[in-house]
């Protein structure tokens, strides 16, 4: 019980951070149009899921959804797609927006997913495994609940990132965030899966002198025109893929 209680705190704790990074945006999450949307970030977020191989059939699960962006663009593209996270509010947030009216909500634990066994084709997993307590955990759920042969898409913040690791200083007292270590990250996947794809993709860091459009836009061109310093300037893409097709 004593533990039970520890992590629901620390859940409280993260999503109320998480809340309050978001609340900084909040005008311009509203007016989010995931079919006409052409910024550099959405563009990013859409190309990386050539790497999952989707079909119209595909049940798709996005993983710690926050505030949907991605379900509600594939929602509209007519994929079946569910969108879990952690808190009602973030859910409730892409409700009053989204207009495909295809895609399903669903507020659970990352750690303790309420799905049967191999319930789903594919899984997005965009920035979530640094937010929870235990990120071995999650992974074995989204092993449990993806089907034979199915993949998984993970993006998570590079502790090779000078930004982010300023960034985590800044936070520290706020959120257990913690960036993973490319090698760690992928030795944590391949023991129940085989890593079919990884590497660096640029991403603006949340860090506390990137944050604002002029800035994170010269952050982005130096990134992307610097191509040998994605290793410590990019976030780690992982594609990971369920071990046989039962």
């Amino acid at each position: 019980m004593k533990n039970s209680n520890i992590k629901e705190e620390i859940n409280k704790a993260e999503i109320e951070f998480e809340k309050k990074q978001l609340s900084e945006q909040f005008e311009i999450r509203l007016k989010f149009d995931p079919i006409n949307n052409e910024s550099k970030w959405f563009k990013y977020r859409k190309a990386m899921l050539s790497y999952l191989d989707l079909g119209k059939n595909d049940k798709i699960l996005d993983y710690g959804s926050a505030t949907c962006e991605m379900s509600e663009w594939l929602a509209w593209e007519e994929y079946d797609v569910t969108a879990i996270d952690i808190s009602y509010d973030l859910l409730a947030f892409s409700k009053k927006r989204d207009k495909s009216r295809r895609l399903k909500y669903a507020c659970m634990d990352c750690e303790e997913l309420a799905f049967k066994d191999e319930s789903f084709d594919k899984i997005i997993c965009f920035e979530i495994l640094h937010h929870l307590p235990n990120p071995e955990k999650g992974i074995e759920e989204m092993y449990r609940i993806l089907k034979g042969g199915g993949r998984i898409l993970i993006s998570e913040p590079n502790a090779l990132s000078p930004a982010r690791r300023l960034s985590e200083l800044v936070w520290k007292e706020e959120s257990l965030e913690k960036s993973f270590y490319p090698w760690s990250l992928r030795k944590m996947f391949e023991e129940k899966f085989k890593v079919i794809k990884s590497t660096y993709e640029y991403q603006p860091e949340p860090c506390i002198f990137v944050r604002g459009g002029y800035y994170a836009d010269l952050y982005c061109k130096f990134v992307t025109k610097t191509k040998i310093f994605l290793p410590f300037l990019g976030a780690i893409t992982l594609v990971a893929e369920k071990k046989g097709k039962e």
